[in-house]
């Protein structure tokens, strides 16, 4: 499978242009008095979100509900780009927090499980055990990785290398427009990377043995 990466970053994931990431309605919290939601949006390549799913909720589920109405209805996004500059569908996520009722933000909370596990046989130079990257792809309708970015420049050509070989090999969903159907789309994967002996340690010591 052939895929491309390029030294600078050249696809981009859409950017909030018009509205806020703060909600307009008062949350329901739960018993504990806290709440929080994860919606992920589809942006088309004109800049509007046309799909949002509720991918978590702690709390109402309502909550989640509500805040893709309200992105759907104001937000408005500069769109995606592929590797050419062409405007692409892209798919971004929010996160919504609160406590007693008051709005703690719009970021994700540490305990954001990544997305994609990769396991190698073992861990290159220069990575260490549990280590996340962000990646960037696009992906077609079939849920193939057409290109593969990794927003920490810092890693040498080989590490990135190793990284996007790595996750061509997931299944990555594809996105879905407002009828269902898969397009192709640039989206962001949090990846985290581990050996197979870190692997099964862990799944010894979860058994208790």
């Amino acid at each position: 499978m052939l895929f491309l990466i390029l030294a600078a970053q050249n696809i981009t994931l859409p950017v909030l242009r018009v509205g806020s990431l703060k909600p307009d309605f008062a949350a329901q919290m739960n018993e504990g008095g806290y709440a929080a939601t994860k919606v992920k949006l589809v942006i088309s390549p004109e800049g509007v979100p046309v799909r949002c799913d509720v991918m978590f909720s702690n709390g109402p589920q309502a909550n989640g509900e509500a805040l893709c109405a309200t992105l759907r209805r104001e937000a408005r996004y500069s769109p995606a780009g592929d590797e050419n500059g062409k405007p692409i569908a892209g798919v971004t996520f929010v996160w919504s927090q609160w406590k007693q009722g008051k709005w703690l933000g719009a970021a994700a909370p540490d305990w954001d499980p990544v997305e994609v596990g990769l396991q190698v046989n073992k861990i290159p130079p220069g990575f260490h055990e549990m280590q996340t990257f962000h990646l960037r792809l696009v992906v077609d309708p079939t849920g193939t990785v057409k290109r593969c970015e990794v927003e920490e420049a810092r890693l040498s050509a080989q590490a990135q290398q190793l990284l996007c070989h790595e996750v061509n090999r997931e299944n990555i969903p594809p996105a879905l427009d407002e009828n269902g159907k898969a397009i192709d789309a640039v989206r962001p994967v949090r990846v985290r990377l581990t050996s197979e002996a870190y692997d099964k340690k862990l799944m010894r010591k979860l058994r208790g043995y």
